[in-house]
């Protein structure tokens, strides 16, 4: 994919020389400056959601259900190769429906558990996301996302933007300014930037109740990465 760096946000702040004590500050001047490179990629990560629900007159009939159900669910999940699976939250309550007057009052188990899929062979995912369909497991998120080590490699690359015109910034500023000095006091890179997905609709779940399951259908999208740099620069004549 041809990858573009789509803008260059630059942010400067002069401050007086004696607001600091650094050194030698004759001469000096400080800038504050900041850069944010934004890239969009591919996603290349899809992430199944799936969870089996169940209820009955008894808590252990509820939970002996969801123990088999699961186990039958993550015996499927352990043969496919190039994927991750986990379970994730697992709870049985009871609850009183609501009841005409008169009637007794009824107390009624409900139970839930829920299984995370997630890969790049997409094909193994929603053949596997088909298959657990069939014994009882509801579908409740199935997307794409940007894979960990894509999105490292994406902000260190960004991060290196950033850095190179905060630089080749600063340098201008010094020579509009009758300085040739510079030296970086300190540099922050941010951290906590997000991804965002450009499209939201990736997903196509096809199941007909009574009929034969179809397997579900993904497609991968777009995502923004961010990286924001900031930097004290000291431009000394």
């Amino acid at each position: 994919m041809k990858k573009q760096i789509l803008s260059v946000v630059m942010l400067l702040t002069f401050l007086p020389f004696n607001s600091f004590a650094c050194g030698d500050t004759k001469d000096a001047t400080y800038l504050n400056i900041s850069a944010t490179e934004r890239r969009e990629v591919a996603e290349d990560l899809l992430v199944a959601n799936l969870r089996f629900e169940f209820e009955g007159d008894e808590a252990r009939d509820v939970q002996n259900k969801i123990n088999n159900v699961m186990q039958k669910a993550l015996g499927k999940a352990k043969v496919v190769e190039d994927i991750n699976v986990s379970t994730e939250q697992y709870s049985v309550y009871k609850y009183h429906p609501r009841t005409k007057k008169g009637e007794a009052n009824k107390i009624i188990w409900r139970g839930s558990q829920s299984l995370l899929i997630t890969g790049k062979n997409s094909d193994k995912i929603l053949q596997l996301t088909g298959d657990l369909q069939k014994i009882g497991l509801t579908v409740t998120g199935l997307n794409y996302v940007v894979s960990p080590e894509k999105y490292e490699e994406i902000r260190d690359s960004l991060m290196e933007v950033a850095i190179e015109k905060l630089m080749q910034r600063s340098k201008r500023v010094a020579k509009a300014i009758g300085a040739d000095d510079i030296k970086i006091i300190n540099i922050n890179v941010d951290a906590m930037n997000p991804v965002i997905p450009m499209q939201q609709d990736r997903m196509l779940s096809m199941s007909s109740k009574g009929q034969e399951h179809s397997v579900p259908v993904a497609s991968p999208g777009q995502s923004q990465i961010y990286m924001t740099v900031s930097a004290k620069v000291l431009i000394k004549d």
